[in-house]
Formats: C-alpha cells, structure tokens, sequence
C-alpha cells in the first residue's frame, strides 16, 4: 500500500497529538465504515477495535470513541459526537485525508 504524498507531513503536525495512528485508523473506520472492517478483516466492530488497541497500546473503548469524533463528518450509521467540533489533531487527520480514497 502507497501512503499518501504527505503523510510525513501529516505525522509531524501531530506531534503533539497523543497516538497519531489511533487517530488515523479510528478517521478510516469512520468514513469507511463497514467496508473499512470488513477490508481491515479483524471481525466485527468490537473484534476490530480491540486488536487495534492492543496493536497501538491503547484501550478498544479508545478507538471506539476517537471514531465517534469523526462520524458526525462522514456518512456512515453512526451519530458519533455531534454536539463538538474536531478537535486540532482531528481537523488536520480530517483535512490531511479527505482526499484520498479508501484505497
């Protein structure tokens, strides 16, 4: 798989942001939503969730809500956190990727 052009770029504007990648993969989930799982072909939604946490280090609840950031902007079958807005890490994964398709 190519990354994108920027993704360098992309990764040190996050410097900041703790675990990037989790919120790289939880934007993915959200736009892409049942065919992301089903491409990424861990299992259903908690099954997913849950081997991408341990793969980063985090909790499967973590990734769960930090896809509930992104939901509101996607058009998926999820509500997500609609009563706030993205916050800065989020804004720059949102803007950095929106451009690319799931491939």
């Amino acid at each position: 798989m190519k990354k994108p052009y920027n993704w360098n770029t992309l990764i040190d504007s996050l410097g900041d942001c703790n675990s990037p990648y989790a919120y790289i993969v939880a934007y993915y989930l959200s736009r892409f939503d049942r065919d992301g799982y089903q491409k990424l072909g861990f299992g259903n939604m908690t099954d997913t969730h849950e081997k991408i946490g341990s793969l980063l280090g985090i909790s499967a609840n973590t990734i769960k809500n930090l896809r509930d950031a992104f939901d509101p902007y996607h058009e998926n079958r999820r509500r997500g956190w609609w009563q706030r807005e993205l916050w800065r890490c989020e804004k720059e994964i949102y803007e950095g990727f929106k451009e690319y398709s799931e491939e």
